[in-house]
């Protein structure tokens, strides 16, 4: 677990050597950021359990290939820091299943606003999810992805 919590603060804090390839990867963690909020909230926004698992599905995809072309970014840019990493676990589709792993969780705003949510809606799970669906454009969001 320690291992995760490291992971999740070298995305944020790893120095990369051009701005054009910054600009890139924090974008990409940005959207990535948006398909989590949306994960988190999924279900009960569906009209069976199917159709959420779908959904999830889909976003789990999108978070997938932009964490693997933020890691490519950041190879390519012989960041140091992810050059350590991937020699750690020797293996690029480990290292990336962990980047994906902590991509998938919503940032901590996104949990505050979250537990706002719940004390408001009496903690109705189903109304906090249909509620920061749409507060978050999680509709427009999922019918973006093919």
């Amino acid at each position: 677990m320690k291992f995760i919590s490291s992971l999740s603060l070298f995305v944020l804090v790893v120095p990369l050597s051009s701005h054009a390839v910054l600009y890139s990867a924090e974008q990409l963690y940005t959207v990535n950021q948006d398909y989590a909020k949306c994960l988190d909230v999924t279900l009960g926004n569906f009209k069976s359990d199917g159709q959420a698992q779908k959904a999830m599905s889909k976003f789990y995809r999108e978070i997938t290939a932009n964490t693997d072309k933020i890691l490519e970014l950041q190879l390519q840019a012989n960041d140091e820091v992810m050059q350590t990493f991937l020699e750690m676990l020797q293996d690029r589709q480990i290292l990336l299943g962990y980047m994906v792993a902590k991509m998938s969780e919503p940032d901590k705003a996104f949990e505050v606003e979250k537990d706002e949510q719940k004390k408001a809606f009496y903690f109705d799970w189903k109304l906090v999810n249909q509620e920061l669906w749409r507060t978050n454009g999680c509709n427009a969001i999922y019918r973006s992805l093919d």
